[in-house]
């Protein structure tokens, strides 16, 4: 996982200027492309669908005490409120757990196909991208970047709806930062970085 940065932060192929990385990608980085979010199972969506499924339990046990007057209808409630309470606390205490199993099947997943933990390389010229990964070869023109797009760990370049070219910011190495290749890949594309993340809509 290293940036293959000359002692320029330029390097110059003949007249043609181009930045070039390698690294390898991880399963967070597919996550970024397939599903636009940084982990499959989230904290907060799991409590919630958690608490979600305390309540419908607890709607089960006290729809007939809800019903009913005086002291049946504080029971009804009482045991209603505790069961989303319950639902909310299991949610808490196992998410650990189920997101470290559901992220380990995922990796198995995409390591049984070669999709993480492979070289990459990835070249920024003036003309476009080009793109290197198991002795294939991808070039790719600005014109044919359909979005830029940073969400805070990488920079994804979409040329279809569900594909991008991912640079990982942890490739990126002194003397550049994150800031120089943002600027370096809008001025090279002519565009700026758009705030929707997620496949572009006008990707086919």
């Amino acid at each position: 996982m290293n940036a293959t940065v000359p002692a320029s932060p330029w390097r110059q192929d003949g007249r043609e200027k181009a930045l070039s990385f390698s690294f390898r990608l991880t399963a967070n980085d597919h996550i970024a492309v397939r599903y636009s979010r940084r982990e499959l199972v989230g904290r907060a969506p799991y409590i919630v669908f958690a608490a979600l499924i305390g309540l419908f339990v607890g709607l089960l046990f006290s729809f007939d005490l809800l019903s009913g007057d005086g002291e049946k209808e504080l029971l009804g409630a009482a045991i209603l409120v505790g069961s989303v309470a319950a639902g909310a606390l299991t949610g808490w205490l196992t998410h650990r757990p189920v997101r470290e199993f559901i992220n380990g099947f995922w990796n198995g997943y995409l390591t049984q196909r070669e999709m993480i933990d492979v070289p990459v390389e990835l070249d920024l010229r003036s003309w476009g991208l080009l793109h290197r990964v198991r002795g294939q070869e991808n070039r790719t023109p600005w014109s044919g970047v359909l979005s830029l797009q940073d969400d805070g760990e990488r920079f994804l370049f979409w040329i279809a709806r569900h594909h991008a070219f991912v640079l990982p910011k942890r490739a990126i190495e002194p003397p550049l930062n994150d800031d120089d290749v943002a600027t370096l890949i809008e001025e090279w594309s002519g565009r700026s970085f758009s705030a929707h993340h997620g496949p572009p809509s006008s990707a086919t």
